[in-house]
C-alpha cells in the first residue's frame, strides 16, 4: 500500500474540442488525466486555467475514460500535435498540443490507463492457473480508502476485492499483492452509505475483532457484493446439512416379542439429595377396597342369635 498515492496520471495545458455543439471550435483548457481512485472513476478533468485547477469545485468539464474505444493522432492536415479520443458511442474528443514531444507524452499516459496491453494471465504461486482464473472471473475489484483503525497497521488508498468467500485488501500500487483477507462467515455486519462501506469482523478473522471504514464511491456495489456471496455461502450450509441427514442411517428400532417384556424401572424422589425409591402404584380396586368413610358411624353389630 503506497502511503503518498496520488490519482493524477499527467496534467498540463491543451486546445479541447468536442463533437458536441457546445464546443464547436478548440478552448484552452488545463487538463488533468486521473486514474482510478476511491475519490472517482478513471476520468480527464479540464479547468480554465493551472491557477484554477487548484480548486474541485471550478472544473468546466470532466470526461469519463472507461469506455474508450481507441486513441489515435489527427492528421497534419486538420491539426498538428493533437490527439482524437474516440468513445464507444461513436463520440470522440480532440486534444491539441503545443509540441510533437508533448502530445507523445499524452499519447503514452492515454494509452496506458485506458487500453492497457493484454498480458498473459499468471497466477500466484501454489495456486492453479486454471483455478486462479475461475475465480478472477467471478470477482470484483473496488477502489477504497481505508481509514486509520487499531485493529490494522495499515491504511490507506488500497483495494478492495470481493470473492465468493473472502474479502480482500489489496495493494493499490501492486494488485497481486494481497495485504489481508476477511472471510465473509465471519463478518458480524456490514453497511454502507453514499461514500462509505463499513464492516465489523469476527474473532475468527486474521485481524480479530474490529471495525474497518472504507471511502469509496462503490458503496452500493461493494454491499451488493458481499451480501449476495453471504446468501450464497448460508444456503449451501444449509443444503449439505441435508445431504449429511440424508445419509445418515435411521436409529435401530427394537421390536417386542409375547415372551419378552420390558422392564419399566421404579420411581424416584429427592430428599435431601439423596434419591429415594417410592412404592409402586397400587390398582384402582385395592385402592376402593381399602378407602374407609370416616364421615358417617360404622353400625352396630348385629344382636346374637339365640337358638
Amino acid at each position: 500500500m503506497s502511503v503518498n498515492f496520488t490519482d493524477v496520471v499527467k496534467q498540463g495545458p491543451a486546445k479541447i474540442r468536442r463533437r458536441k455543439t457546445t464546443m464547436p471550435l478548440w478552448k484552452s483548457r488545463y487538463a488533468i488525466l486521473r486514474k482510478s481512485s476511491s475519490k472517482g472513476p478513471l476520468r480527464m478533468e479540464c479547468f480554465r486555467s493551472e491557477k484554477m485547477s487548484q480548486l474541485t469545485e471550478s472544473v468546466l468539464n470532466v470526461f469519463d475514460l472507461r469506455n474508450v474505444r481507441s486513441i489515435a493522432f489527427l492528421a497534419s492536415t486538420v491539426r498538428r500535435n493533437a490527439l482524437s479520443i474516440l468513445f464507444n458511442d461513436d463520440s470522440f474528443v480532440h486534444l491539441a498540443f503545443e509540441s510533437e514531444a508533448e502530445s507523445m507524452s499524452w499519447q503514452v499516459a492515454l494509452q496506458s490507463v485506458c487500453l492497457p496491453s493484454t498480458r498473459p494471465l499468471t497466477a500466484p504461486m501454489g495456486m492453479d492457473l486454471l483455478s486462479f482464473a475461475s475465480e478472477s472471473s467471478n470477482q470484483d475489484v473496488f477502489n477504497v480508502y481505508l481509514l486509520p483503525t487499531p485493529s490494522l497497521s495499515i491504511s490507506g488508498e488500497c483495494l478492495l476485492q470481493c470473492t465468493t468467500e473472502t474479502l480482500y485488501l489489496l495493494d493499490v500500487e501492486d494488485p497481486k499483492k494481497r495485504l489481508v483477507g476477511w472471510p465473509l462467515n465471519a463478518l458480524r455486519r456490514y453497511g454502507r452509505d453514499n461514500t462509505k462501506f463499513t464492516f465489523e469482523s469476527g474473532r475468527s478473522c486474521p485481524t480479530g475483532e474490529g471495525i474497518f471504514i472504507f471511502n469509496t464511491i462503490h458503496g452500493e456495489e461493494i454491499y451488493l457484493k458481499v451480501h449476495n456471496a453471504s446468501i450464497a455461502i448460508s444456503e449451501a450450509y444449509r443444503i449439505d446439512d441435508r445431504k449429511q441427514d440424508l445419509l445418515l442411517p435411521p436409529p435401530p428400532r427394537r421390536q417386542l416379542t409375547r415372551t419378552e417384556t420390558v422392564p419399566i424401572p421404579p420411581r424416584h424422589s429427592t430428599v435431601d439429595g439423596v434419591a429415594m425409591a417410592l412404592p409402586p402404584r397400587q390398582s384402582s380396586s385395592v385402592r376402593r377396597h381399602n378407602v374407609v368413610d370416616r364421615r358417617r358411624p360404622l353400625p352396630p353389630p348385629p344382636p346374637p342369635v339365640h337358638q
